[in-house]
């Protein structure tokens, strides 16, 4: 037995063991942390997805670790996630025992970190976990943040960070080109010690707890960068930061100077260039004892121009009080110098010229009381978008004023405060806009405004030849100006404006027509009220006023009113009045309406009034309208027309309580009851409207008509259909010539006197559409009815055809004497959608001539005076079938005889008298009224015509004149007959020659027949209005 096993036999047992555990422990400790051990550990605790290399250099759980070559990769895509030449992690275990915790060096060598995304998908997916995280609910009850955290134990904190060659790169390969990102050569220092402490305040306090703080990012050398897609950036910029705590004369303070230069960085597009040239510089000094923050320079440069250099000073003074000043040094921004850069960094898109200046700023004083002073001046700046050309020559702007920053919170208030809960916003003592002068694109705008909190937001805004064309032509171009004075609380609730909007030189375009030149101009005066939710728009004073560039009055609209949009919407509209001069005004509107309102110009050539009320209340789909509104036209009458709506509308429908039109000294009346129910689009009438007219002696209406009678026109109109009746009794107008009301040569009336018409009517509209062929009953007899219920007495005037003045009046149709048949009779009816009647007659007569003698009846006046029948004309089989109401439906049809109508006194008159008579008869049918003259069939046969009528007929229907004199002068035509089909007219002429040689064989051998085939439609009108108007 040696020696030493007899020493050991010798021990204690207890010591035994003791040394046996110390001898396991350290060979555990030698084991666990031993390379391949180590290495082992990192690969398992990594994501199976990865892949970890590492060489384990050296690993101690006293000292710390160091690892070479690490890289970890994604096993799917083979991409590299993280690289690194070398990994240290170091610290001092046994002095956390003393209360001295941190990390002696945190350090990596040309670490790279990599993000590649290929088919839509990271490489650092595979870092992500498979295990489902718990979601942690985070409590929702709120407790007050304490000032500061207490420690058990006192303790003193250091580290040391060191990172050199750091490389970011990202590459994004799912995009139809590669996106890449390159950032290396970033190197970051940070080192830390702290005093010993056990209490950690949680503001700006706890910076003086470091004994030594120095970070430092990229101190020595600058940063390479790259970027490429469509562009590439590329270069070395600089870009260093430095943060450290440095003990000085008059106390220990905080240093940061920051140096950004990217001078060296250009943008390359196009093969060319661009420079970026942009410097950032800033050195700041922050005391924590003193709580001061001094900034003893921070400058913006871009090439020779400083953008922007100030210093600024923040201090407490003894009573506990802050001090602010902050001082522009300098401010120059050439926008010709970028102009390049960013023409090309747009593709040409937006190019820049001019000078902006931020000078001056400046802010001063205590924190409760601060003043402060902006500037903004800019001289020739320019800038297109596009094809837009944006220019100001001049820009000058000047605001100063005077905030309480205390009433923020955002910094303790010292003793002496007293808060002033009158302060605008809770902030604002005072502000001005001392100087607004802006001139835009030859416009100018110039201005001035306050704010106080007694005395709210007061704006004055003075515009001056705003081209308005520029932002919406072609539908309007003029030239604007304003001058406007909006008022308003530090609450914005409610915000006055009034003042006065022009538009001059005004044109507008509707539907590709230009209107003339004109000037409008609005007075206003109106509140914008914001309540809990929504606006309110409450109009005292519109007055719009247009005029001509001669300065003519055209229109002026005076109303007031209250428009509110909140949840529902809400309108009340008062219209003092609307007057319209419509005769001058009717020049300068677009020529497409100017042809619209061509039909109704007579009754606007003396203007228009419009004034009333209305009330409108809309809200989720419902609402309430009721209105009361009355129009005067002067041309009309000089009683004005008075509308009167109260309805409703809802999603289901729409609700006419009533609609009641009022005028022609109350002859005239009118109602709409009812309902449109169902959705929008599908809406079913119940709908009850009646119209009446009625008036007892003769009514003026217009300056050239007066009527009397009764006209009275109900109807009941339901889905399925429409019932009603029409019923006009003894109802005459007369229509006078301007020299009649101006009671001068040429005064010309027309007389309809005593029309009576009663037809009851119910239409189907669910009735299928039929022909009517099938409809008519053969076993009807052609035979004017019992009662006719359409009557009209006559038709006269004063003058004949041709002008002459006739004493008892020349009689177009009928006659007023007694006995004789009326102008018009017939009993017409509407049954299953169809207007018929069987038969209706017009009747005409002329003068008993002095000494005349007839067989004919002769019908005589309480004067003597004698008429005889001039001829008749009846409508047969009369026709006209609405159908569906749709005009391809549509079909209509008349057989039409003419008997012995004398119509010599509508033509001119002659030389020599003549023989008028003509009798014929004519056949018309047609259909589909979407189309009509392609669907229209007529044919004219004329079996009586007098021998002075040849030349004329002929030139209508032969378009030969030679041929039209020599059967004129040689030959009589006993018939003759028109056929108009698919849109041309096919004419027969029958002649007969009076001499031994006949004429028709020289025309036309087989027969004595002339004949013209397809003669247009136009053409066969054109020629019958040119050849009756210049027979003679």
């Amino acid at each position: 037995m040696s020696d030493l096993q007899r020493k050991i036999r010798s021990l204690p047992l207890r010591l035994k063991i003791w040394l046996l555990t110390v001898f396991v422990l350290v060979l555990a400790y030698q084991v666990v942390f031993s390379a391949p051990v180590v290495s082992s550990l990192l690969r398992m605790a990594m994501p199976a997805a990865t892949e970890l290399q590492v060489h384990v250099r050296s690993s101690s759980l006293f000292f710390g670790f160091v690892f070479d070559d690490v890289v970890l990769k994604d096993r799917l895509s083979g991409d590299s996630i993280f690289s690194a030449d070398q990994v240290r992690l170091k610290w001092f275990l046994p002095g956390f025992l003393a209360g001295q915790i941190g990390v002696r060096e945190v350090g990596l060598r040309n670490p790279t970190v990599s993000l590649v995304k290929r088919n839509d998908r990271w490489n650092t997916d595979a870092l992500k976990s498979d295990r489902p995280r718990k979601k942690t609910e985070e409590s929702k009850e709120s407790s007050p943040r304490p000032s500061e955290i207490e420690l058990y134990l006192p303790v003193r904190l250091y580290g040391a960070v060191r990172i050199e060659g750091l490389r970011f790169l990202l590459e994004d390969h799912s995009g139809e080109r590669l996106r890449r990102v390159d950032l290396s050569d970033v190197d970051l220092h940070l080192g830390f010690v702290t005093k010993t402490f056990h209490t950690i305040p949680l503001n700006l306090d706890s910076l003086q707890l470091f004994d030594s703080l120095f970070f430092a990012l990229n101190p020595i050398r600058p940063v390479q960068f790259e970027y490429s897609e469509f562009d590439s950036v590329q270069g070395r910029p600089t870009l260093m930061l430095k943060l450290y705590r440095e003990t000085l004369e008059n106390g220990t303070a905080f240093l940061s100077r920051l140096r950004i230069d990217a001078r060296d960085l250009s943008h390359r597009r196009s093969g060319m260039d661009i420079p970026f040239g942009l410097r950032l510089e800033h050195d700041i000094q922050y005391d924590p004892a003193k709580e001061r923050f001094l900034i003893r320079r921070f400058r913006l440069e871009s090439g020779p121009d400083t953008w922007l250099s100030l210093t600024g000073d923040f201090r407490r003074d003894e009573s506990g009080f802050h001090h602010m000043e902050v001082r522009m040094q300098e401010s120059s921004i050439d926008l010709d110098r970028i102009g390049p850069f960013i023409q090309r960094l747009t593709n040409n898109a937006v190019e820049t010229g001019g000078r902006l200046s931020l000078y001056p700023l400046l802010i001063t004083g205590r924190l409760d009381r601060l003043s402060a002073h902006f500037g903004l001046s800019g001289s020739n700046v320019r800038v297109r978008t596009g094809k837009s050309v944006h220019g100001v020559p001049t820009a000058q702007i000047d605001v100063r004023g005077t905030v309480d920053l205390y009433a923020l919170g955002l910094l303790p208030v010292p003793e002496g405060y007293s808060a002033d809960h009158s302060l605008a916003y809770g902030v604002v003592r005072e502000a001005y806009i001392d100087r607004l002068e802006l001139g835009y694109n030859g416009a100018s705008l110039s201005g001035k405004g306050s704010l106080h909190p007694d005395q709210g937001i007061v704006l004055d805004l003075d515009l001056k030849n705003f081209a308005l064309g520029q932002f919406t032509a072609p539908h309007l171009t003029a030239t604007g100006s304003a001058s406007l004075r909006a008022r308003s609380g530090t609450d914005f609730s409610r915000i006055t404006v009034l003042g006065l909007v022009r538009l001059d030189a005004a044109r507008y375009l509707i539907d590709r027509s230009l209107s003339g030149v004109q000037n409008v101009a609005l007075n206003t005066d109106l509140d914008l009220v914001f309540p809990g939710r929504g606006v309110r728009l409450d109009i005292r004073k519109a007055d719009l006023t247009g005029t001509s560039m001669k300065g003519a009055s055209l229109l002026r609209l005076l109303a007031a009113g209250e428009l509110t949009f909140a949840g529902g919407q809400s309108y009340t509209v008062r219209l003092s009045g609307l007057d319209v001069d419509y005769e001058k005004l009717h020049p300068l509107l677009p020529g497409n309406l100017r042809s619209d309102l061509e039909v109704i110009r007579p009754y606007l050539e003396k203007g228009a009034h419009l004034d009333g009320n209305a009330q409108i209340h809309m809200e989720k789909g419902s609402g309430v309208i009721q209105a009361s509104a009355a129009l005067l036209l002067p041309s009309i009458s000089a009683e004005g027309l008075n509308l009167q709506a109260d309805m409703s509308t809802a999603p289901d429908g729409v609700r006419f309580r009533r609609i009641h039109l009022h005028g022609l000294r109350g002859a005239l009346n009118a109602d709409l009851t009812g309902s449109l129910t169902g959705p929008p689009g599908a809406r079913q009438p119940y709908l009850d409207f009646r119209l009446n007219l009625s008036r007892k002696g003769m009514l003026p209406v217009h300056e050239n008509v007066r009527l009397d009678g009764t006209v009275d026109i109900s109807a009941q109109i339901r889905p399925e259909q429409i019932a009603g009746n029409i019923d006009i009794r003894r109802f005459n107008l007369i229509y006078s010539n301007t020299a009649c009301v101006q009671k001068t040569a040429g005064c010309t009336y027309y007389n309809i006197e005593d029309l009576n018409f009663t037809l009851p009517f119910v239409h189907r509209n669910q009735m299928i559409p039929v022909r009517y062929e099938t409809m008519i009953n053969p076993d009807l007899i052609d035979r004017f009815p019992d009662r006719p219920n359409l009557t009209l007495k006559s038709v006269w005037s004063n003058r004949s055809p041709d002008g002459l003045v006739v004493d008892q009046g020349f009689y177009f149709l009928g006659a007023p004497a007694g006995g004789a048949r009326p102008a018009l009779e017939a009993n017409l009816t509407y049954k299953r959608n169809i207007l018929e009647g069987r038969l209706l007659r017009i009747s005409t007569y002329r003068p008993l001539k002095s000494g005349e003698k007839t067989m004919a009846p002769v019908y005589r006046t309480a004067s003597g005076t004698g008429y005889v029948s001039n001829g008749t004309i009846e409508l047969r089989n009369l026709f006209f079938n609405v159908a569906d109401m749709k005009p391809a439906s549509m079909e209509y049809g008349a057989h039409l005889s003419v008997h012995d109508l004398n119509v010599e006194p509508y033509f001119p008159k002659a030389d020599s008298s003549y023989d008028g008579i003509i009798s014929a008869t004519a056949n018309v049918r047609g259909a589909n009224l979407a189309d009509a003259v392609r669907n229209i069939n007529a044919r004219l046969a004329v079996y009586r015509i007098s021998k002075d009528f040849t030349g004329l007929a002929v030139r209508i229907m032969v378009p030969s004149d030679i041929l039209a004199k020599l059967v004129n002068n040689t030959l009589e035509i006993p018939a003759m007959s028109a056929e108009l089909r698919g849109g041309l007219v096919y004419t027969t002429i029958q002649v007969r020659s009076s001499g031994i040689v006949s004429f028709s064989r020289l025309v036309k051998p087989a027969d004595e027949m002339i004949r013209q085939e397809r003669i247009p439609l136009a053409e066969f009108l054109e020629r019958t209005r040119k050849e009756t108007g210049e027979f003679q």
